[in-house]
């Protein structure tokens, strides 16, 4: 059985009364995987209670006491969740007898560092029961997961009528109608405990029945040890005390009943897994850009009235792009649409034959669609029935890729004709040259069908032949993003020298922002005894590795063209204005435009003072200079002073810059010229002294022998 057109079931792991779990194989990578099916509640009902927002939150979410949930999808009505394969035990298999308190011990510490990681993320379990826990026991130790967080398709009412195996683990307060709490999830711990030490729960459904009802006066569970008197005493009162009916009376938190622990026996637990503020950086690192989300769901009405849309989502890496694009589809997962998700490499790069052979199965019974392939090409057919590798191998005439191009481009149609075909292509700047043109091909026909295709790439340029589709830059954060972002990373605020200093030096990007601040940390810059200290200053700051190789991958990302042409800039002390590129390069002004462009989208240049441009980065900008010929960088500076030379300068650092390049060249003449400006320039700003200093200069220069007076 295939789910979702590319998840192969291996076999089913277990079936309740609201969803069947699988072990799955992804056909497009071979991995396997966990699926939770939910097949009595169709994706509008899980809306209710569970936003796309929370679906992306909760796939950030990584901790080794967590079962990662990978993924959220649907197949037709119902929505589905994918998460890491993990072999265990649940934990009703665990036997509890006095020889294995200390792995008992082990277990509570791990589910509560499992439960630490969920509640500093505002999530709460609400479901957490021994089925949910899986261990495995490997040499006197136990590893264990928690699985099945985050959400829960429950009622009380629900609950009831149904006679729900989740209802003796129900809190108290969730039977009242109120909100889920931290002390909910500890409850539930409670009765699990209360569960493997005497073989039964602690309230019979019949008395829960009754505490709903409103008779709260006899909701106490029997001492432990009256059941099994091998219970240690103080066992006995953590588990009294995690089933307290008021949650005030319960564990405050997790650590806290990790310190009852360690006081209660040899073994010292250390308070949280996360065993440093840098993996409290990366476990806090959840960051989505709503707004650009959003901006896509603004296309769906209009697909859905035949206007077919070309949307080009730009982004530098680490600016949240593919993060966007899985939020968008989270908001989409209700069967009304046909949902293509794919990312292009540098081996798979026609993601068209891709779509066509994993909707094959989906549409099979749809005989237009399935006849749209009777006379596809040789290539086309081994790719869809044989081999893709063997497929790529293969050579096209024209008259085939054309004929592929009409078949392939009906399939497209004729699907789109059931429902509307969302179509994302992520890395799109791997596309082959020949989908390219397929594009283009179906372009025409494609604005009047309900078809959206968002291809996301670093640089716009490889689609810029595309007319008519729809550009969205993602911008990097601004300042006050960066601030938010940074405090939930830090869980305290910086003051804002440092934040702007952070802001400037990762230029708004959110991974640059997190591992610039690990890097302070792991060096103990900004972490010193325990505390942060922000008093560094970051102007001087060198990147960590992974930084400057991303930045140089960037730079990877330029044409031939406009690499030598950065390079050229690079030896420019001044900051760069659109006329300054012109007058040095001697290009037009289109080709200045899509150069900038170039930049700005990969994050090399960013603009300031809506005027000038700047290398975002100076590791940049010194890769660039290195490579940069010293017959071009003399040629810069006599460009650079030539364009300055009838120019009034008013700012003091382009004065500055000017200077310097008149004196690597040895012009004296344009140095003297410059100086006598700036020292002009100090005078009307009052900086008396200053401009003393540049007078003397021009004097120096005057009797230096070096110019004729």
């Amino acid at each position: 059985m295939i789910l979702d057109s590319h998840y192969e079931v291996q076999k089913e792991l277990g079936k309740g009364l609201w969803a069947t779990v699988y072990v799955v194989k992804d056909l497009r990578t071979n991995k396997i995987f966990g699926m939770k099916l939910f097949h009595r509640l169709d994706v509008q009902n899980i809306y209710e209670k569970f936003s796309a927002e929370d679906m992306h939150h909760i796939t950030k979410i990584q901790h080794k006491n967590l079962v990662h949930v990978v993924n959220f999808g649907n197949h037709g009505s119902n929505l589905y969740y994918l998460f890491e394969y993990y072999d265990g035990e649940p934990l009703k298999k665990f036997k509890f007898r006095p020889s294995k308190l200390s792995l008992l011990y082990d277990i509570i510490v791990q589910i509560c560092y499992g439960l630490a990681a969920l509640h500093s993320q505002k999530i709460f379990h609400k479901d957490l029961k021994l089925n949910n826990v899986l261990f495995k026991l490997l040499d006197k130790t136990v590893e264990l997961k928690i699985i099945d967080y985050g959400f829960t398709n429950k009622s009380v009412e629900k609950v009831q009528r149904e006679h729900d195996i989740s209802l003796p683990y129900l809190a108290p307060e969730i039977f009242l109608g109120n909100e889920a709490i931290p002390q909910s999830d500890f409850y539930s711990l409670g009765v699990m405990l209360y569960k493997l030490t005497t073989g039964i729960f602690p309230f019979t459904n019949e008395q829960i029945t009754r505490f709903i009802a409103g008779d709260s006066q006899n909701f106490f569970p029997r001492f432990p040890k009256e059941i099994n008197p091998e219970i240690p005493d103080k066992l006995e009162n953590l588990i009294i005390r995690l089933l307290e009916k008021d949650p005030e009376d319960r564990f405050e938190n997790s650590e806290a009943i990790i310190s009852y622990i360690n006081s209660i026996q040899l073994k010292k637990y250390s308070f949280s897994q996360k065993i440093s503020i840098i993996n409290n950086i990366k476990f806090s690192d959840y960051i989505v850009r709503e707004n650009y989300a959003h901006q896509l769901l603004d296309f769906i009405p209009l697909i859905k009235k035949n206007n077919g849309k070309v949307v080009v989502l730009s982004a530098g890496e680490g600016l949240g792009k593919n993060d966007i694009l899985t939020l968008f589809r989270y908001h989409l997962l209700t069967g009304e649409y046909y949902i293509f998700d794919y990312e292009c490499s540098k081996k798979n790069k026609d993601p068209f034959f891709a779509l066509i052979k994993e909707f094959l199965y989906a549409i099979k019974n749809n005989k237009q669609v399935v006849s749209d392939l009777q006379n596809i090409s040789r290539k086309f057919r081994k790719y869809l029935f044989e081999s893709e590798k063997d497929a790529a191998k293969m050579k096209e005439n024209e008259e085939e890729l054309r004929s592929d191009f009409y078949n392939a481009s009906n399939f497209l149609f004729h699907l789109a004709e059931d429902k509307p075909v969302i179509f994302m292509i992520r890395s799109a700047q791997f596309l082959t040259k020949e989908v390219n043109e397929f594009i283009k091909y179906i372009y025409k026909d494609l604005v009047q069908r309900p078809i959206l295709l968002i291809f996301s790439l670093n640089n716009p340029e490889k689609l810029a032949e595309l007319q008519h589709s729809v550009l969205i830059n993602v911008e990097a954060l601004s300042f006050n993003e960066t601030k938010k972002y940074v405090t939930n990373l830090l869980k305290e605020t910086p003051p804002d020298r440092f934040l702007y200093q952070l802001w400037e030096r990762a230029n708004g990007n959110p991974m640059f922002v997190e591992n610039i601040l690990i890097d302070l940390t792991a060096r103990k810059i900004i972490w010193k005894n325990g505390r942060f200290d922000f008093s560094f200053d970051l102007e001087n700051y060198k990147l960590p590795a992974a930084i400057v190789k991303s930045i140089y991958k960037r730079m990877k990302h330029l044409s031939k063209e406009d690499y030598q042409y950065f390079k050229i800039l690079s030896a420019v002390y001044t900051p760069l204005s659109k006329s300054l590129i012109k007058h040095i390069l001697g290009i037009s002004e289109k080709r200045i435009f899509f150069l900038l462009i170039a930049g700005i989208n990969n994050e090399l240049l960013r603009k300031k003072e809506n005027y000038y441009y700047y290398f975002t980065f100076r590791e940049a900008k010194e890769k660039f200079f290195s490579e940069c010929t010293e017959e071009n960088k003399i040629l810069v500076a006599r460009k650079t002073i030539e364009y300055f030379s009838d120019k009034r300068i008013t700012k003091v650092p382009i004065l500055e810059a000017v200077i310097k390049h008149s004196l690597e060249i040895k012009d004296y003449f344009s140095a003297r010229k410059f100086t006598l400006s700036l020292a002009e320039l100090y005078f009307q700003k009052k900086k008396f002294e200053e401009a003393f200093e540049k007078y003397c200069k021009v004097v120096e220069y005057d009797f230096s022998g070096k110019i004729e007076i």
